[in-house]
């Protein structure tokens, strides 16, 4: 009996898709199994992510509005016709400290994911030219990122954002320009190993161009390196915005973001408010940890000389 073309044509156009979804899902089982801390890291990683995006659903009160008294207690009744709970209470303002928390994690979260993108995305990209051209090129580009990572992280941030305006994006570029030396010298180790295949020397005496043997022989096989220095990286970008913004340095005083929660609540630590800085760190410890764990998970799955491992 022959095929009727019409099944064909519908089973590529819905099968493949019902299968891809299959394999994800068998995947994400499998990885819940295998890394259950990978796992809960994840499922962390996504509520703040979802607190980022959608701040409205959980936050009762607009982050800057003056709902209440001075430093209401927690879960104190509001009034004035407002109408809800002050479920962490308010700051010296009267602002619902709750609110602010969660509207805090759309900075917070923007912050360090967009600075640890351009970041690492820069690092790759150096790492992926030095480690295949080699000669005085990587040699000029590897004394750099020595003496670059010769200064810490945070004083290299603060030098940064004290010559610049204070904002969102004068504190991702600062903490962007921290991370590209540890990407590049990372990414660099695995490309020496892999311009030496055999796929890559038959790439280049059929004559292929070195953005060709870059970007479709040698970068696929970094793609996991580069996944796992995202994951990991951003849970040190969330700790050094809330360093800077506690130091007062970071992105300005009105703005609800977790360090400027717990700066400001840390004023107020040992009067009346000790309950404000409270929630903005827990929620910055959490972060950190569920992107760690993940990242973390993700580097075992990722990586074949560590799959099976526990």
């Amino acid at each position: 009996m022959a095929a009727n073309p019409t099944i064909d044509a519908t089973a590529q156009l819905f099968g493949a898709p019902k299968s891809q979804w299959k394999e994800a899902r068998k995947a994400l089982k499998k990885f819940a199994r295998q890394k259950p801390f990978g796992f809960l890291g994840g499922l962390i990683v996504l509520f703040f992510i979802f607190c980022a995006i959608f701040p409205q659903a959980l936050a009762q009160f607009d982050p800057r509005e003056l709902v209440g008294g001075r430093y209401d207690r927690p879960m104190t009744e509001a009034y004035d016709g407002f109408g809800g709970t002050y479920f962490l209470g308010t700051d010296d303002m009267g602002r619902d400290v709750f609110s602010r928390t969660v509207w805090g994690a759309r900075v917070s979260i923007r912050v360090g994911i967009a600075a640890v993108l351009v970041g690492i995305s820069a690092g790759v990209l150096l790492g992926l030219t030095a480690g295949y051209l080699g000669g005085p090129f990587d040699m000029a580009t590897q004394r750099c990122v020595d003496a670059w990572m010769a200064f810490p992280g945070l004083i290299l941030a603060l030098f940064w954002v004290s010559m610049l305006e204070p904002g969102i994006n004068t504190i991702t570029w600062a903490i962007a320009i921290t991370l590209w030396p540890g990407a590049s010298r990372v990414v660099r180790s695995s490309v020496l190993a892999i311009k030496q295949t055999t796929y890559v020397e038959a790439a280049r005496a059929i004559g292929c161009t070195t953005p060709r043997i870059l970007f479709r022989h040698i970068l696929p096989n970094i793609v996991a390196i580069y996944v796992v220095l995202i994951s990991l990286s951003v849970g040190g970008a969330i700790i050094t915005e809330a360093s800077l913004t506690f130091l007062g340095l970071g992105i300005e005083p009105d703005v609800a973001t977790w360090g400027n929660l717990v700066f400001q609540g840390t004023r107020s630590l040992f009067l009346v408010g000790w309950w404000l800085p409270i929630a903005p760190s827990v929620c910055i410890a959490l972060t950190v940890y569920g992107f760690n764990m993940f990242g973390d998970g993700l580097r075992d799955t990722l990586d074949p000389r560590l799959r099976g491992s526990r």
